[in-house]
């Protein structure tokens, strides 16, 4: 069985407006199934993450897709699903690549004469805020499912708690590696 994309261009558009609508599906659908991959399936777990797609028409697993509003601490929260979460993964990773052609002869970066590209560190801050973005969506998304336990059972099971963080090691200089 294909892994199914749970999400279109049309929700990344919802959630980042500069996303431009004359994005083909052909162009954005594989960023959209390696942010499912790479992204949204180790956070949940297989477990979770295979029965979600199996069962996505559950009531459960469209709230969890769309959201809700549930409980927690005595307070009503409004948790907002996967979608606007996967979409900030998607978005990034539509960034980093989306300009990049591999052709026979090299790797090439795609330009128009009709646009301006933007500078690489313009690019580097966008991917950089989507990313933020989603992992604070998928804080959300962890809240939701610890206090959801008993409707997600298979939440945690027999899978090593990821925590992302947005630290990174950068290059350190030869003079200070002794």
């Amino acid at each position: 069985m294909a892994e199914s994309i749970i999400i279109t261009k049309d929700n990344i558009r919802e959630t980042w407006a500069n996303f431009d609508k004359n994005f083909k599906s052909e162009q954005v659908d594989p960023f959209i199934l390696k942010a499912q991959q790479n992204d949204l399936k180790p956070f949940l777990g297989e477990a979770l993450y295979f029965d979600f797609l199996e069962n996505i028409t559950d009531q459960k697993y469209v709230d969890l897709l769309n959201g809700t509003t549930y409980s927690y601490n005595g307070y009503t929260i409004y948790f907002n699903g996967i979608k606007p979460m996967l979409s900030a993964y998607s978005y990034a990773r539509t960034l980093k690549n989306i300009d990049i052609n591999v052709s026979r002869g090299s790797v090439v970066s795609k330009s128009s004469e009709q646009s301006e590209k933007h500078e690489n560190d313009l690019i580097y801050r966008r991917k950089t805020e989507a990313e933020s973005e989603a992992l604070r969506l998928q804080k959300e998304l962890e809240q939701f499912l610890d206090s959801k336990k008993t409707d997600y059972p298979l939440w945690r099971l027999g899978t090593q708690e990821i925590k992302r963080t947005s630290f990174r090691i950068l290059k350190v200089p030869r003079h200070r590696q002794q």
